[in-house]
């Protein structure tokens, strides 16, 4: 009699486990917060040991490095695809910051906690570089490709990036504390204080 045994369950990639912690940790860090979220409840939410967790990130710090970077990338492109498509530039990134103020208060929370702690203001200065040159390059590549853009940030795209993502900060903890009051009408206002339409009126 031939005995049936069940087929193996194939081991998941390195690469599909790396993808699934930076999901997890992108859910646990928004609702626990960087100082409170816990590499358990990870690797629980994840679905994988929290083994899994230190043999893909050196730290807890490491690995909300990487999600900050994946996340800050991944909205910077979207809000440039949304200026390609025609979209204001002030209301493309209003919608945006509005639709992820969540993101910009964790690392809000991240700043004040690393101001207290020596040992994260590297980190948290890395984090912040990442953005602005993530920003930067966004802001570039549209100035490339768009003139009227270009003359409205001075050819200068480092220079917008830094002021967008400052204003990003403040903007966010208002947002946060009176939803109401700051709207995406309201931020896209501020906004296009910051990046003024062209002359000719061009948003």
């Amino acid at each position: 009699m031939n005995e049936h045994h069940p087929a193996p369950v194939p081991r998941p990639s390195r690469s599909d486990v790396r993808r699934r912690l930076l999901e997890a940790a992108s859910v646990v860090f928004l609702e626990a917060g960087y100082a409170d979220a816990r590499l358990s409840d990870v690797a629980r939410v994840a679905g994988l040991t929290k083994g899994a967790v230190y043999s893909n990130f050196d730290s807890k710090l490491d690995l909300f490095a990487e999600v900050v970077r994946g996340r800050t990338t991944e909205l910077a492109e979207r809000a440039m695809a949304a200026i390609a498509s025609g979209e204001p530039t002030a209301r493309a990134l209003a919608t945006q910051l509005v639709t992820e103020a969540p993101w910009s208060l964790l690392l809000t929370e991240f700043a004040v906690h690393a101001l207290r702690h020596p040992e994260l203001s590297s980190a948290y200065a890395q984090v912040r570089r990442a953005q602005r040159d993530a920003l930067t390059a966004a802001f570039a590549a549209s100035a490339a490709t768009d003139p009227v853009f270009a003359a409205r940030i001075g050819g200068r795209p480092e220079h917008a990036a830094v002021l967008v993502l400052a204003a990003v900060s403040g903007l966010a903890l208002d947002r946060n504390a009176d939803p109401e009051a700051v709207g995406v009408d309201e931020v896209a206002g501020a906004f296009a204080v910051l990046l003024p339409p062209a002359p000719d009126g061009s948003s």
